[in-house]
C-alpha cells in the first residue's frame, strides 16, 4: 500500500493496487507538510490495523504520528497488538507509547507494516533509507502480509531523482564502503559515505554499517529493476531500498 495525504491513496498488496482520494482538510492548524503527514498517518492505522495483529513499525517522522493513532485506537478500543519496530528510533516510540514491544524472533510473520518513503514515482517506485533505517525497514516489510507506506504529496515525483536529491542510500559492510563506492560511480554520479552530523566520523546504523549515498544521474525511463540487481551483484553491499512494486495493478 501506497498512501499520499492531501492527494491520493494507493494500496499495493500481492493481488495489485487500489486508489482513493484522502485530503488533509480540516488540519490547518499545523503545518501543511505536517497536516499532510497526519493525515495518512492516521489514515493508514484507521483503515488497516486490526485487533491482535502484529504490526511492523516503520522509522521516520511521519511514522511518529501513525504510533500516536495506534496508541489511540489502542486504549480507547481495548486493542491487543503486537509491534515489532525497524530501528532504535521505531523502538522508543513503542515504549514510550505503552504498545507491546516484540521481534521478528518471536514473531516472524507479520500481519501488516507500516513505514514511510522519501520519494515514490508513477510506478510505485521507492527510495528509502533517508534515516538510515533501510535494511531493517525492508526486512521487517518483508515479514508482512500486507505493507503500508504512508507517504505526503510532496514526496511524489515523475522519476526518482526529480525531487529527492540526497541519493539512493544503500548500506555497506564498512570494510567494503570503497569497492561499493566505486562500483557505483562507475554507473554514473557519485557515491558519497555519509557523515555523522553530531559525532565525528560516518553515520554508523542500527546494524554497526556504514552507508554510501548514490547521487545518481536523475532521469526518466531508468529500469530500477535492473539497477538494484546490479548493485546487489556486487556481493559486497548489505542492503539498498529501492523497491519498484512488480505487481499488476487494479482498481477498487
Amino acid at each position: 500500500m501506497l498512501m499520499f495525504a492531501a492527494s491520493a491513496v494507493l494500496r499495493a498488496s500481492p493481488g495489485g493496487f487500489s486508489f482513493c482520494y484522502r485530503s488533509a482538510a480540516g488540519l490547518r492548524a499545523m503545518s501543511d507538510l505536517a497536516a499532510g503527514k497526519k493525515a495518512a498517518a492516521v489514515k493508514a492505522v484507521n483503515d488497516w490495523v486490526k485487533d491482535k495483529q502484529k504490526i511492523g513499525i516503520g522509522s521516520g517522522s511521519t511514522i511518529v504520528f501513525a504510533v500516536e493513532r495506534l496508541a489511540e485506537r489502542v486504549k480507547a478500543e481495548n486493542m491487543n497488538v503486537v509491534c515489532v519496530p525497524t530501528s532504535f528510533q521505531a523502538r522508543q516510540l513503542i515504549i514510550q507509547h505503552g504498545l507491546q514491544l516484540s521481534d521478528l524472533e518471536n514473531h516472524p510473520q507479520l500481519d501488516v507494516a507500516i513505514d514511510g518513503a522519501d520519494e515514490v514515482d508513477p510506478q510505485l517506485t521507492l527510495i528509502k533509507g533517508g534515516g538510515g533505517c533501510q535494511t531493517q525497514e525492508k526486512v521487517v516489510a518483508a515479514s508482512a502480509n500486507t505493507f503500508v507506506v504512508i507517504a505526503d504529496d510532496s514526496k511524489q515525483s515523475t522519476y526518482l531523482g526529480e525531487k529527492w536529491h540526497k541519493g539512493l542510500p544503500i548500506e555497506v559492510l564498512p570494510f567494503a564502503y570503497k569497492p561499493v563506492q566505486l562500483k557505483l560511480e562507475a554507473m554514473g554520479g557519485s557515491a558519497e559515505l555519509r557523515i555523522a552530523k553530531q559525532k565525528a566520523g560516518p553515520v554508523i546504523t542500527d546494524n554497526g554499517n556504514l552507508i554510501l549515498d548514490w547521487k545518481f544521474i536523475a532521469e526518466k525511463g531508468k529500469n530500477w529493476l535492473q539497477l538494484s540487481s546490479r548493485i546487489r551483484a556486487s556481493q559486497v553491499n548489505i542492503e539498498l531500498w529501492c523497491w519498484s512494486w512488480e505487481w499488476n495493478a487494479t482498481s477498487e
